[in-house]
């Protein structure tokens, strides 16, 4: 959901009902604004944009692919 709204800006409802949005707000990284949740800070929003950034650069190397298949079940 965080990856949906940095990335392709793709809003959503903010409703609580919903357990994804209810802990993303329990913790704080999502705020309502105009009904529709949004990050709630330029630090989290920066952090996790890299986060993302990062593991995605990471899925890529193939001595991460490896150690995955390599990982004990």
């Amino acid at each position: 959901m965080i990856y949906e709204l940095l990335f392709w800006g793709k809003e959503r409802e903010f409703n609580t009902d919903n357990n994804v949005i209810a802990l993303a707000s329990m913790f704080g990284f999502i705020k309502k604004y105009d009904g529709n949740i949004a990050i709630a800070n330029r630090i989290f929003e920066t952090r996790l944009y890299n986060r993302f950034l990062s593991t995605n650069e990471m899925q890529k190397s193939e001595i991460y692919n490896a150690a995955l298949g390599d990982k004990s079940q």
